[in-house]
């Protein structure tokens, strides 16, 4: 049984029809597969799988609820059965390859009028429809949002000083449910660690909420060392009675995270304990601890696993 999606329009996380999908995600990540993706002047995307050729970014969704999601999805993609000539979309599947390389089959919503295409769309560079509609196509985007947990925190800090304080607007302080705060995160140096939360049920990690630009994002891929230092995940904050969804947050990439006791530098302490104030307690009692066990491993001789 299919029990996956690939998606690469509309549906994705952030952007206008997510809302559609977001009921039946049982777990979402990046993916790829084979194929071309056109962009539509209706604004939004179609897949062809072209003979293999190319390649298309996306997600790669496992539902729940599966005939419910697919009866969504269906009506919403113009779907009525397999070799309908009213099909706008049919509903096929193909291999796809997820992040952690495994390569699941997974429906796609493929273009049915497959000869009209290359007159009807424009081919997108690359195959990331996301990027492209990133650059000129707004009307399909929602509100961005991005939780910061660490130094980026400091709106008057770095952020500021790099000259993007206009791409940045503080929302208030939220807290993200189901994970925790680390300090795990192995420097390009191997010599200290930067900020980095990870799943945890039944713990939060409080942070910083602001809506973003592009630019911002752009900053923020070269500050956190996008894609191979930090991945983007999108998650569920919540702020003052009100839930945001998708907000954006980097994660550290599993092969620069540590276990053990790693020094931070000097720096980046006080980065963190500028914006501690910030926080409710007595979360920031435990974040202040955190920050001040590892600021004492300075200088030592010998740190990192036991």
């Amino acid at each position: 049984m299919i029990k996956h999606v690939f998606v690469y329009g509309t549906l994705m996380s952030g952007l206008a029809n997510h809302h559609v999908l977001k009921p039946y995600i049982k777990a979402i990540g990046p993916a790829k597969t084979a194929g071309r993706v056109y962009h539509l002047p209706y604004g939004y995307p179609a897949y062809c799988a072209d003979g293999g050729q190319g390649e298309v970014t996306g997600e790669l969704v496992e539902l729940k609820d599966i005939s419910k999601a697919l009866a969504s999805l269906d009506q919403l993609e113009g779907y009525y059965g397999p070799g309908c000539a009213d099909n706008l979309y049919d509903r096929i599947v193909r291999p796809v390859t997820a992040a952690d390389g495994r390569i699941v089959d997974a429906y796609i919503y493929a273009w049915h009028d497959r000869e009209s295409l290359a007159a009807l769309g424009v081919p997108v560079p690359g195959g990331d429809w996301r990027e492209y509609v990133r650059h000129g196509r707004a009307d399909v985007l929602q509100p961005r949002y991005y939780f910061a947990y660490g130094s980026c925190m400091d709106y008057d800090g770095r952020i500021t000083a790099d000259g993007y304080r206009d791409h940045f607007a503080y929302l208030g302080v939220a807290c993200l449910k189901g994970w925790q705060f680390r300090l795990n995160k192995l420097a390009a140096t191997g010599q200290h660690v930067y900020a980095n939360i990870e799943p945890a049920p039944g713990s939060g990690v409080y942070g910083v909420l602001y809506r973003i630009t592009d630019s911002a994002e752009d900053y923020l891929d070269g500050r956190e060392g996008y894609p191979r230092h930090y991945r983007k995940e999108y998650v569920q904050v919540e702020m003052g009675g009100k839930t945001y969804y998708p907000v954006l947050v980097y994660v550290a990439s599993p092969e620069f995270r540590v276990e053990g006791a790693y020094p931070v530098s000097e720096r980046y302490e006080k980065e963190l304990k500028k914006v501690a104030p910030r926080l409710p307690e007595p979360y920031r009692g435990e974040f202040i601890g955190k920050i001040e066990k590892c600021a004492k491993l300075r200088g030592a001789n010998s740190f990192g696993p036991h």
